[in-house]
């Protein structure tokens, strides 16, 4: 009995941290923002595009994308993308509120929100410069690599839960050992 036990304790284990695997894994994505097609100003829609690669390879096309976009005071706005183009490939018509420096980022449906780094926004009295310098010298952009907290939380749930039934398993076959011996 007891090594029937101890290999039932073995099999679920197994299962269920190979299980914690599978559900772990696609738990990331990485964000690549588009060139600028002109330098933001403040009331006016600017077309933000960046692609979704799941996996970083995988491209990754949803109708739940989106950009947030907060101000210096702290003032936040989501900007829905809608797919566009190559697949993974979205836009969204984002307008700034206000000018001076903005911190935005993408969330990518479920997965982790990428930050896109802070963007100058220019005031509405002022033209904007030509795209291609402005774009790229008043942008911070960056691609992140994160890993979904939901799915981190699942694993260690899982992980819990595995230790929790071999305990279980380790203490009925204790006391059954005892009850044996007893009778």
């Amino acid at each position: 009995m007891r090594r029937k036990l101890s290999s039932l304790l073995i099999v679920i284990t197994g299962l269920l941290v190979g299980t914690a695997g599978i559900a772990h894994a696609g738990g990331w994505a990485v964000v690549t923002l588009d060139p600028l097609a002109a330098s933001p100003v403040e009331g006016q829609p600017l077309s933000v595009g960046f692609t979704i690669l799941q996996h970083g390879v995988t491209p990754y096309t949803t109708a739940n994308a989106s950009i947030t976009v907060t101000d210096a005071a702290g003032r936040t706005e989501r900007f829905v993308a809608k797919p566009e183009g190559a697949p993974g490939h979205h836009i969204a018509q984002v307008t700034f509120a206000g000018a001076g420096v903005h911190r935005w980022e993408v969330q990518p449906d479920w997965f982790a929100p990428q930050p896109l780094g802070e963007i100058n926004v220019a005031p509405a009295t002022v033209a904007a410069p030509s795209s291609d310098a402005t774009a790229s010298a008043t942008t911070t952009t960056t691609t992140t690599t994160t890993t979904s907290e939901p799915f981190a939380l699942a694993l260690r749930i899982t992980l819990a839960l595995a230790l929790a039934l071999a305990l279980g398993v380790v203490i009925a076959e204790v006391v059954l050992t005892r009850r044996r011996a007893t009778t």
